[in-house]
């Protein structure tokens, strides 16, 4: 719904699934509201959401943009940029769920931003508090820094990458995380093709250091204009120093656009592959029903 002043949205989701073990369940997933506008047109404007669970409303976003031209100033807390997925809404994740990568991202942190676009460079520079992923508190005295470039220089492709540092504090004692992406993707009106590599050392409490890496590969098919037929295919190794810490995932899916981004009926079937050590035999159905108000 929008006002005079800015906009107030609702969004639904729920999902079925399906184990090869036999589980099912029907879920509501969360709904999440939405709400923001200008305070000073064309220079400060503020966005809110949360998510309305049943046993609890958790504030999920809560920033003021300061339009400063040529650069944007974000305050408060939101989605640190850190790769293709992350700095959006699940609304538009293609598929339902994130890709397993997204298991490095810090997601939301409470801190500073500086952002600049044109027509060939987006750019974001960013200080928060680190301290883990989706964090609301400062659990200790120094800041993580995230570094975000992506170029377009041809109409639907773009290139960036990213790089994460913090050092967080556990017991009195400091240690490193360092984190580094890179992205590339192609869309046109027929398909979109997206790719996204990460790379993570990180120290634990023995002060060892520990290295992990993943990809993903994704594809989609715009059949016409309701009808999406999609692919992704993972690969992450958690650690690799060691064995049994390898995870493969391929997902196939169809999404069904009832009207635009407003209704969505989404079907995903993922077949997650073997480790290092054994068969993962739990390959899982979703089917997903999303409404914006």
């Amino acid at each position: 719904m929008n006002t005079d002043w800015g906009y107030i949205t609702l969004i639904q989701r729920t999902s079925y699934f399906v184990l090869e073990e036999g589980d099912h369940s029907f879920s509501l997933l969360n709904a999440r509201f939405l709400a923001g506008g200008d305070v000073v047109k064309d220079l400060v404007s503020v966005a809110f959401q949360a998510e309305l669970n049943s046993d609890a409303i958790n504030i999920l976003d809560a920033k003021g943009i300061y339009k400063l031209k040529p650069i944007d100033v974000t305050i408060g807390r939101f989605l640190a940029p850190y790769d293709y997925y992350t700095p959006q809404s699940f609304t538009k994740l293609d598929m339902i769920e994130y890709p397993i990568l997204d298991n490095f991202s810090p997601f939301r942190q409470v801190g500073i931003m500086f952002s600049y676009k044109n027509d060939l460079l987006s750019s974001h520079l960013m200080i928060s508090n680190g301290s883990g992923k989706n964090t609301y508190n400062d659990t200790d005295k120094e800041r993580a820094y995230l570094l975000r470039l992506d170029l377009t220089p041809l109409k639907g492709f773009t290139v960036g990458g990213s790089c994460w540092y913090e050092q967080f504090g556990t017991d009195g004692f400091y240690r490193d995380a360092n984190k580094a992406n890179f992205m590339f993707n192609y869309r046109n009106k027929y398909f979109f093709f997206n790719n996204q590599a990460s790379y993570i050392a990180e120290e634990d409490a023995a002060d060892a250091n520990i290295y992990s890496y993943a990809y993903f590969t994704h594809l989609t098919y715009f059949l016409n204009e309701k009808i999406e037929l999609l692919s992704r295919y993972e690969f992450m190794n958690v650690n690799t120093q060691v064995t049994g810490g390898i995870q493969t995932r391929f997902t196939f899916g169809v999404n069904y656009n009832i009207q635009g981004p407003k209704a969505q009926i989404a079907f995903n079937y993922q077949i997650n592959g073997e480790s290092e050590e054994a068969k993962v035999d739990n390959d899982k159905a979703i089917l997903l029903f999303m409404f914006i108000l």
